[in-house]
């Protein structure tokens, strides 16, 4: 996602009647049909559905009142962070349903919680504010399709908050950004519990690295998944113009000669 501007409706509003006024997203309402349908038509051709809903409970939340001003709220339990996290979390329990429904095999949830070297707030804000609305999404789901899988997205470092994602029920995280985390260290620790999606450095081996970079990283990363698999070895975010053919070309070539 690129952003070039953001406007943030609640931003510099104290008065609690206004957060309570604002036209929050009813998605109880949606027409839903056409997912039931796509999913059936996935399975018929021996594909799995993903529904895809990122910006769950944080970046939702923060991209109506303005981070700044929500974190503040949040660090002097003002009753306006309340109310923006459990409306947004209101909102995302409908659309996690809905694709529970359908139903899909894999739920993208997500909310960017790291950044480049470090988290994005205390593990005390995060397990106070977020931990248990994120965990309210992913029951609400797996209530529905107890099989469904989780996969949860945060750019950046976010190792701190990687037990707790498991704790809450996450079972794939994306996307073990290598600028940021090392594979084989997160593997090591977390491979029991989770499987991975990612770790294809996007800032780094993929528009800056030669092709045989790019195939030794692939190798790297399948190696380090073993024979438990558990890995989707992909980018780990959009490939941007400066990335060379040749480089794509070299990813495409590694996973499909791997183990071949």
């Amino acid at each position: 996602m690129h952003m070039t501007r953001l406007r943030y409706p609640l931003a510099g509003s104290d008065d609690l009647s206004f957060f309570e006024e604002y036209p929050f997203p009813d998605f109880s309402r949606a027409d839903t049909g056409h997912m039931a349908e796509q999913a059936s038509k996935n399975k018929e051709s021996g594909y799995a559905s993903l529904g895809r809903m990122g910006q769950t409970i944080w970046e939702r939340s923060w991209s109506i009142r303005s981070m700044e001003e929500l974190m503040m709220d949040m660090m002097l339990d003002d009753p306006k962070a309340s109310l923006v996290l459990d409306r947004v979390t209101e909102g995302s329990i409908q659309r996690a349903v809905a694709y529970a429904q359908a139903p899909v095999d894999i739920l993208w949830i997500g909310d960017d919680i790291g950044m480049q070297s470090s988290i994005m707030m205390s593990e005390e804000l995060y397990r106070k504010w977020l931990k248990p609305r994120i965990k309210q999404v992913i029951d609400a789901a797996k209530k529905v399709k107890p099989d469904i899988l989780v996969l949860y997205h945060s750019c950046g470092f976010i190792r701190p908050f990687i037990p707790d994602l498991i704790e809450v029920g996450v079972d794939i995280l994306n996307p073990v950004q290598p600028e940021s985390m090392d594979f084989a260290e997160i593997h090591t620790e977390f491979g029991r519990d989770l499987s991975f999606h990612g770790t294809i450095g996007t800032q780094s081996t993929m528009p800056f690295g030669s092709p045989k970079d790019v195939r030794d990283m692939v190798i790297r990363n399948l190696d380090i998944a073993g024979d438990r698999g558990g890995l989707f070895c992909t980018p780990t975010h959009l490939l941007e113009p400066e990335v060379p053919v040749e480089n794509i070309l070299a990813y495409a070539e590694a996973c499909s000669e791997y183990n071949s």
